[in-house]
Parts: structure tokens; sequence; C-alpha cells
């Protein structure tokens, strides 16, 4: 897809732009932030004349649900039972007594592989190659480098 290899991109811009009006159209939200109308909204935005100056958010779930679980947050919510059910049985306990208190790096992955937050291959999440994938996605959805790798941007990142 749009995440894939220079030669498979250009192809899809290709098929994109070939007939004009009549070419076709990739659809881009699922592979992106789960799925949410991200892509469809940054078109929305430039199209109507908007400039878009920064993106902020999460782009990989999993390691947000990692690092939330390295380092919570004070004063969270107790949801225990549900994570407990949501992680078949790999989280135990309640988050104001347990999960408010920082667990193993290895134990929050764990977690996240039992909610199928991750990649098949967890690698992907851990090196920042998923994350690398949708900001290539987004930035080529506001026409930035179409030239730019994921490769190139996972250098430019921090890994864990």
């Amino acid at each position: 897809g749009i995440s894939g290899s220079k030669k498979i991109r250009d192809a899809i811009h290709a098929a994109e732009t070939a007939r004009g009006k009549l070419s076709a159209q990739y659809l881009r939200e699922v592979t992106v932030c789960g799925g949410l109308p991200v892509i469809s909204t940054i078109r929305t935005l430039l199209n109507s004349g908007d400039k878009i100056r920064r993106v902020d958010g999460i782009m990989s779930v999993a390691m947000s649900y990692i690092m939330f679980r390295v380092s919570p947050p004070p004063e969270i919510a107790r949801s225990g039972k549900f994570d407990e059910e949501c992680t078949k049985g790999a989280f135990h306990g309640d988050i104001g007594n347990g999960i408010g208190k920082a667990c193993s790096f290895s134990q929050a992955v764990k977690e996240a592989v039992a909610m199928d937050l991750t990649e098949k291959d967890v690698s992907h999440d851990l090196s920042n190659e998923y994350a690398a994938c949708v900001l290539m996605v987004l930035a080529k959805e506001l026409g930035l480098d179409r030239n730019v790798t994921t490769e190139e941007i996972q250098k430019k990142s921090e890994k864990v």
C-alpha cells in the first residue's frame, strides 16, 4: 500500500492521476490512526484553503499503551476488571491499585500484545517502523516529500 516501497507508492499515485477526475481513488483511512477519518479531514482542510502547520497525536496505540504502563499518570481511573478481560488475563489488578504503579517494559509489551494493540511482529512497533509508515502517509497527504521512505523517518526517530 501507500506505506510500502517507492515503486508501489508511485504506481498508486499513477492510478490516482491517470484519468483526471475518473481516476482510481485509494482509500487511505484504514492505513493510519486506526481508521479514524484523519486523511479525509486533512484533505477537507487543505481543499478549503486551510494550511496545516503541525500534526500532533498518537501515531502508535501500542507504544502509547506501553509508555502509559511503564510510567502511568497519577490519579487514573479504576478499570482493572475491564483491563483483565481485554488482556485475556495478561493484566491483573486495578488501575487504582496496581496499574497506577509502573510495571516493567516487558510486562507492558505482554499486555499490549494480549490486547491486540501491536502489529503481528511486535518489533514493527518497538522499532518505530509502524509509526514511520503512518508519518509517511501523513507526509504524502500534506504534500511533503513524496520520496521520503520509512527507513529515513526511522533513522531520525528515537527507538525504544
